[in-house]
C-alpha cells in the first residue's frame, strides 16, 4: 500500500517486523543513544510507497511515557527518549526535489 505507515511496539518486535517486511532498521543516528534511552522514534521511506514512522520502546511503560510528549515533535526526523523526556533529536538533511514541466502541445492549424 502507498498509504503512510505507523509502526508502534516494543523494540525487539518492531525490529523483527522491519526485517521481515524488508524495511530499513533504525538509522545510524540512533546507534549511539545514551544508555538510559527508553524509546526511539524515526521516519523512513518505503521504496515506491509512502512514509513510515517507527516508534520502538524498551517496555510498555516507555510506550506510555510517549503519549503526552511525542505529538509535539512532528517536525523531527528522529528522537530518543528517556521516559517522557527527549534526550536526543535531529532532522534529516533536505533532498532536492524537482518537478519536470513540459509545455502543452501547440494547437495545429487546419
Amino acid at each position: 500500500p502507498t498509504a503512510p505507515l505507523l509502526l508502534v511496539g516494543l523494540r525487539a518486535e518492531v525490529e523483527s517486523y522491519l526485517q521481515r517486511a524488508g524495511l530499513p532498521g533504525p538509522p545510524r543516528e540512533l546507534d549511539d543513544a545514551p544508555a538510559g534511552a527508553s524509546a526511539w522514534v524515526w521516519t523512513t521511506e518505503r521504496a515506491g510507497s509512502g512514509p513510515v514512522t517507527v516508534v520502538a520502546a524498551r517496555d510498555e511503560k516507555a510506550l506510555g511515557d510517549l503519549m503526552r510528549p511525542l505529538p509535539h515533535y512532528g517536525r523531527q526526523s528522529w528522537l530518543v527518549f528517556d521516559g517522557p523526556k527527549v534526550i536526543e533529536r535531529g532532522v534529516w538533511p533536505l533532498r532536492a526535489q524537482g518537478i519536470r514541466l513540459t509545455p502543452p502541445p501547440r494547437p495545429t492549424e487546419d
